[in-house]
């Protein structure tokens, strides 16, 4: 079933609430509206141009409130997303560099233990690097590190 919410464009899932009066996190029966000229009439009429109207397809609805959906595009929280999108790449590049660093000193420790020579080290480091790349790259793909 298609509906429309309210939707405050500097916030990413914040929608008016009709209840609260307010903006509130997450889509609330309380914040939907049957048609998109209603939504767009009550931004122009009472609220801001901080507001836009975004088509929430509701997909389940169970007793208590609960429901599934999926929510159309605002081009606004798109727009903002390209820092934190950054932000991800950079600190996931700071935890590879962590990683491959106790790494090395995994591999020095064990190379003094061992008595080993550069060459032998050297292998050992780049080995041991080598999967913890492949392994970080793995973890990233599947969402475990954001």
């Amino acid at each position: 079933m298609k509906m429309w919410a309210i939707a405050y464009q500097y916030d990413e899932d914040y929608f008016w609430d009709f209840e609260k009066h307010d903006v509130a996190y997450g889509i609330e029966s309380s914040q939907l509206l049957p048609t998109k000229e209603l939504a767009d009439q009550l931004i122009s009429d009472i609220l801001s141009d901080d507001f836009v109207s975004v088509d929430i397809d509701i997909e389940n609805y169970r007793s208590g409130g609960a429901m599934s959906y999926t929510m159309g595009k605002v081009d606004r929280w798109e727009e903002d997303n390209w820092w934190g999108r950054w932000l991800k790449i950079f600190i996931n590049i700071q935890i590879l560099l962590i990683w491959i660093l106790i790494s090395f000193i995994y591999s020095t420790i064990s190379s003094i233990q061992k008595n080993e020579n550069l060459y032998k080290f050297m292998c050992r480091f780049c080995f041991v690097s080598f999967f913890d790349v492949i392994i970080f790259l793995f973890l990233s793909y599947i969402g475990f590190i954001k």
